[in-house]
């Protein structure tokens, strides 16, 4: 597990580590996290997006179809994850 708690920092992470899979938050204070979304769909690695404000309107539509979890996370958002990686590993 590795946190990232800038766009930069991610950035340099996703380029120089192999990753199997990935939380981002969408609000990034001044940006967001979409160009790592789009950068982590590019290269088949499943990810979510975690939020705690209802800011999923700055996802475009080509990352539409990722799942959005809630903050504070739930045994459920767990299980989502749990979902995700099991695709990935079947």
């Amino acid at each position: 597990i590795q946190l990232c708690s800038n766009f930069k920092q991610s950035l340099d992470f996703l380029k120089d580590n192999e990753i199997d899979f990935a939380v981002l938050d969408i609000n990034l204070g001044s940006e967001t996290s979409v160009p790592i979304a789009e950068k982590l769909k590019d290269q088949g690695i499943p990810f979510i997006f975690a939020t705690g404000y209802s800011d999923s309107r700055v996802i475009p539509e080509s990352l539409s179809d990722v799942k959005i979890v809630s903050k504070p996370f739930t045994q459920e958002n767990f299980s989502i994850i749990d979902q995700l990686m099991d695709k990935k590993t079947s």
